[in-house]
């Protein structure tokens, strides 16, 4: 697969649920592998490699190390019943896509673009029938079932101005969940909440 605060401060990353996510927001995927280890999933391969893995620190449901990489921050469109697109932070021109091999996931204009989240908590691509996991710790690949190879599943987002997860969202399982990055509120805390976050 926190305490409390009066104040959250701007450059706060925080575990959030997919369907929370917006096309506003910036998030970090990550994912943590058997032995506890945290990995975001790094955005400017392009079709060239497989999306390698970057070092991030989550404690409870907060990255507290590794967010200021920008080569790990994406976007998103769509929604749970069509499936969801990811894009690199900032550009609509490219996204994350597989195709039909095990070291197939890439970044950019491939068709097979749509994903969703499975019962079991894995990253799942419509397109090719495949499942996204970290391999070897060191860069992210796709398989047609879940194997000893996916020593992870993806875990965690984080986008700017969302709400905090309700109790329902949070049971996401801990394979790929999404941290949003926090605005400043008052009276907020990290305990779970159905309140949204002013935006700016």
């Amino acid at each position: 697969m926190v305490g409390s605060a009066n104040v959250r401060a701007l450059d706060k990353w925080v575990r959030t649920s997919l369907a929370d996510l917006t096309e506003t927001d910036v998030f970090i995927i990550v994912g943590t592998t058997s032995d506890g280890a945290s990995y975001g999933m790094s955005n400017d391969g392009g079709t060239g490699s497989a999306p390698r893995t970057a070092d991030v620190t989550v404690v409870g449901d907060e990255i507290t190390k590794g967010a200021t990489n920008d080569g790990i921050k994406w976007n998103i469109s769509g929604n749970a019943t069509d499936g969801y697109v990811f894009y690199p932070n900032g550009s609509s021109d490219t996204w994350l896509y597989c195709t039909n091999t095990n070291n197939g996931v890439r970044v950019g204009t491939n068709a097979n673009k749509l994903f969703t989240v499975t019962e079991q908590g894995y990253l799942y691509n419509e397109g090719t029938s495949r499942y996204i996991g970290i391999y070897n710790k060191q860069d992210w690949r796709c398989y047609t079932s879940i194997n000893d190879n996916m020593s992870s599943r993806a875990r965690n987002t984080s986008t700017p101005q969302r709400r905090l997860p309700s109790p329902a969202t949070r049971r996401m399982p801990t394979s790929w969940l999404f941290f949003p990055m926090a605005k400043p509120a008052p009276q907020l805390s990290f305990i779970p909440s159905p309140s949204r976050l002013p935006r700016r």
